[in-house]
């Protein structure tokens, strides 16, 4: 039997940062993903700069193929466009940032096998059994260039660990045994697709900036995301309202001049905030796993790098002080996700809520100033929390709560209308 210090399941984000800084550290780190590398991940492939400085190092040019400085917003016709001072986010190809990501654990140390599904996990602390299988009957090796290797070869039967790592996204099995259900109403759904567009092709919102699309459907939001020769659509909505999801992900395409030349794929994202129950005896959850993502922008790589560094961060100090990875030494790491992120995220979700309880009024609000639009790139861009935009937001919520958005001065017809 195959003995680690800790074993990451799931190679996304969350997982990739978790194992790296578990090797950085001198931990014996197995990462294990039921895909093959590089792989497709149904996402908008949007990374903000506040995820981005969590690396700690800029994005390679292969990686972020667009830096985006340009918003711009739609809503029945009418369009906000604003010129933020720098870059607020890099839109990234999920194969190949992920990819990334990846070869920089194995360079810190880390061993990586794709095509491996953890079927079951025996938690306990400090000796944890965890069953994998192949998703490849017959897997190739193949060697990672200078980064190091990436071994793929049939595994033991069981391998065990001193404890381990769960990112296996918001759907995993393993994740799902370990916390439980979703809450009512803690997921959205999503479809996405790469795609080429009709016209428009000196329009510099469709080579450096971003379009969100509000009235799509309900509860929810469409968005444009520029690639080097290409653009991310896609939609999403909450759960429970995302019944015609599909139908009007057909519509938001046609009306943008889309032609898909990539599959349409789905994604569930969490939407509830932090998940109840992220450490146990042996095992910590991060990412999408333990329900980190905004409800209210969608992201999800930020909350997956910081979960990930922290679990690693909270795993190697028990190693270090010599005690077992009990749920109360590991309880640490609750209390740490919950100060990193639980507010920021419960203020998301109150945005959230303030927008489907009260879209014309919070609507109105966004589309006659600026100012909550650079307020929202401003967190995108690690500058400010949602304390600040709410602050700002909610003296103006009652004046306009049976308002519609009416457009500003110099605002003009969006060319889909």
């Amino acid at each position: 039997m195959e003995k680690w210090d800790v074993i990451v399941i799931g190679g996304g984000p969350a997982g990739s940062q978790a194992a790296y800084e578990c090797a950085s550290r001198g931990m014996r780190t197995l990462l294990v993903d039921r895909n093959r590398f590089p792989r497709e991940k149904p996402c908008g492939g949007g990374v903000s700069l506040a995820a981005e400085n969590l690396l700690g190092e800029c994005l390679p040019a292969r990686v972020a193929e667009v830096r985006c400085r340009l918003l711009r917003t739609v809503h029945r016709g009418w369009k906000r466009e604003l010129d933020y001072p720098h870059p607020f986010l890099a839109s990234v190809r999920r194969t190949i940032f992920d990819q990334c990501l990846v070869e920089r654990a194995i360079a810190a140390g880390a061993e990586v096998r794709d095509g491996l599904e953890a079927e079951w996990i025996d938690a306990r602390a400090g000796h944890t059994q965890i069953q994998l299988r192949t998703t490849d009957p017959s897997p190739p090796q193949r060697e990672n260039g200078a980064t190091g290797r990436m071994e793929v070869r049939r595994p033991a039967q069981t391998s065990s660990c001193v404890a381990t790592i769960v990112a296996d996204g918001v759907a995993g099995r393993v994740s799902r045994a370990l916390r439980g259900r979703w809450r009512p109403g803690a997921l959205a759904l999503c479809y996405t697709a790469e795609a080429e567009w009709d016209g428009h092709a000196d329009d510099p919102y469709r080579q450096e900036g971003i379009e969100v699309h509000y009235a799509f459907v309900p509860m929810g939001y469409g968005w444009l995301f520029p690639k080097r020769n290409s653009i991310y659509a896609g939609l999403g909505a909450h759960l429970p309202a995302a019944g015609g999801l599909r139908h009007a992900f057909t519509e938001f395409a046609r009306l943008n001049r889309l032609r898909f030349c990539s599959p349409v794929r789905t994604a569930l994202v969490p939407v509830g905030g932090v998940a109840l129950k992220v450490a146990g005896d042996g095992w910590l959850l991060a990412g999408d796993a333990a329900g980190l993502a905004d409800p209210f922008s969608g992201e999800g790589i930020r909350y997956a790098l910081g979960s990930g560094r922290l679990a690693g961060q909270a795993l190697a100090a028990c190693l270090e002080q010599g005690m077992p990875p009990t749920a109360a030494a590991l309880a640490a790491y609750s209390r740490s996700l919950r100060t990193a992120f639980g507010t920021h995220l419960a203020l998301a979700r109150l945005m959230f809520t303030l927008l489907h309880r009260f879209p014309r009024a919070l609507l109105a609000i966004y589309f006659r100033h600026d100012e909550p639009f650079r307020r929202t790139l401003d967190i995108l861009a690690g500058r400010a929390a949602y304390a600040d935009l709410l602050r700002w937001i909610l003296p103006r919520l009652p004046l306009l709560a049976l308002v519609g958005p009416a457009p500003p001065t110099g605002a003009g017809r969006h060319p889909t209308s």
